[in-house]
């Protein structure tokens, strides 16, 4: 669909769709090459084909989104600028160094000049372990014993990538578009770990598309626009007890769904300081598919309702010197639109829900940038992200917590003007406590209950980011 949507955002003016001579057929209708763009230029100038770097990207990201974490708060992921996390985010959306600004602020398309294309990718590994301390199982509520199972690390490896691209439309007005990863969630745990009947695999993969417009107001005020076409999937497993001395079954529940939300912002200043304001609407996402439990041979139509945080970002930027920026930022996101999570089933059997009561969260960072040279900048940046997740609703499946970020970043300029931006960030989660209940028998809530008592010790993830800048002319 993401593929489709694209070519809907591709402005004319800078771009159509190539057809090559060999594409016509002998009845005469033309099948377009939809991998090619073409700029448009003066007649009499031989066309210069292109490869689409976008419909290229809409590709890449779908095939590689299958697994996807996030380490930001609650499962927003924080990945999605490599140069932004070599400042452990600080400056988002006005750092004026790569078009990746817009994710945060669309205004921040306006701080680049003529088209341009970025390509990112960020490997991140995650580090969740826990330690059992007390989990019982208690059955009709008279029998209470020790649970069995080992401890285990709920943390996994993946590749986040991004894609952006800006252009011109007029002197004042600039347009972009971006596919990006805004949220994702992924912990996997041991089949057999003593956790296993709260959880055992849980992914949140999704795909952002993001066409933007920014008007230049005046030279000391920028506004942008865009919108927000979000795909979403989700699966969750975990095991389902089948009687004493047998072996566990499992419960799988998954689904999709599309929806579309906004964004948009304010940047007010000149490139000696600048600070901007910027809004990301909350997205409505009901996933539907399905519930099956083997091996019992339960199969039902599944269907749920998540609500996505609305999030506002404040940043600043101060030039120093000719080598030195200072930069801030506070990253708020309503995490009080996501209460519980709720799935109905369409064969009779009750609701599957687990409690949240998530509360609003700020994300609070500092950073900044020395340029040694015309080709070399070096970043650096300290970060606190602040947690939704009270000990009392802490889950397995999302076991987030407080991080501190620090992080490290290097730019390389090529005598082609082409940027080579790599980053690193070490992130540390506080200990905290998980106290979850959950139905052993999920036919018959309430007949066993598997209580999980525990803490998460020594959390942490490590994310190395890479990503190429070319300019493509005017």
């Amino acid at each position: 669909m993401l593929f489709r949507t694209l070519r809907l955002f591709l402005p004319q003016k800078h771009c159509s769709l190539f057809y090559d001579p060999d594409t016509i057929s002998s009845k005469g209708d033309v099948r377009p090459n939809i991998l090619q763009l073409e700029p448009n230029i003066d007649r009499g100038t031989k066309i210069m084909r292109k490869t689409t770097y976008l419909a290229a990207a809409v590709v890449i990201t779908q095939a590689i989104a299958a697994t996807l974490p996030a380490y930001g708060a609650g499962f927003q992921n924080s990945s999605v600028s490599t140069t932004g996390i070599g400042r452990a985010n600080a400056g988002s959306g006005i750092s004026g160094d790569s078009i990746s600004d817009m994710f945060a602020n669309p205004a921040g398309l306006n701080l680049r000049e003529g088209r341009e294309f970025e390509a990112g990718l960020h490997a991140i590994s995650l580090s969740a372990p826990f330690e059992n301390s007390g989990s019982t199982q208690t059955y009709a509520g008279v029998l209470t014993v020790p649970a069995q199972g080992a401890n285990s690390d709920g943390g996994t490896s993946s590749l986040v990538p991004n894609f952006y691209y800006s252009a011109p439309l007029s002197d004042n007005l600039q347009y972009g578009i971006g596919l990006t990863t805004p949220f994702g969630l992924s912990t996997e745990y041991d089949s057999t770990w003593v956790g296993r009947y709260a959880a055992v695999n849980s992914e949140l993969t999704t795909l952002e598309l993001n066409p933007a417009l920014a008007y230049q107001v005046s030279p000391f005020v920028s506004v942008g626009i865009g919108l927000t076409l979000l795909q979403v999937d989700a699966e969750l497993t975990n095991a389902q007890f089948i009687g004493v001395g047998s072996s566990d079954g499992v419960s799988t529940v998954k689904g999709d769904d599309t929806s579309i939300g906004w964004t948009a912002g304010l940047i007010v200043g000149d490139d000696q300081g600048r600070f901007g304001f910027s809004y990301r609407s909350e997205v409505q996402i009901k996933p539907e598919g399905e519930l099956v439990v083997s091996p019992l041979g339960i199969r039902a139509g599944a269907s749920g309702s998540v609500t996505l945080p609305k999030t506002l970002y404040f940043s600043g930027m101060k030039v120093l010197s000719d080598k030195l920026d200072l930069l801030g930022s506070l990253r708020h996101t309503d995490w009080d639109s996501f209460q519980e999570l709720r799935f109905k089933f369409d064969n009779g059997l009750p609701d599957d829900v687990t409690p949240s009561n998530w509360k609003s969260t700020n994300t609070y960072s500092v950073g900044m940038n020395y340029r040694s040279s015309d080709q070399w900048t070096y970043r650096g940046g300290l970060g606190v992200d602040e947690s939704p997740v009270s000990d009392q609703y802490r889950t397995a499946r999302i076991p987030d917590t407080k991080h501190k970020w620090l992080s490290l970043g290097m730019s390389y300029k090529t005598a082609g003007n082409i940027r080579l931006d790599l980053s690193y960030a070490h992130v540390l989660g506080k200990d905290a406590t998980i106290g979850e209940s959950s139905d052993l028998v999920s036919t018959v809530p309430g007949a066993a209950v598997d209580s999980l008592s525990g803490s998460y010790n020594d959390s942490s993830a490590d994310i190395i980011s890479f990503s190429v800048s070319i300019p493509l002319g005017k």
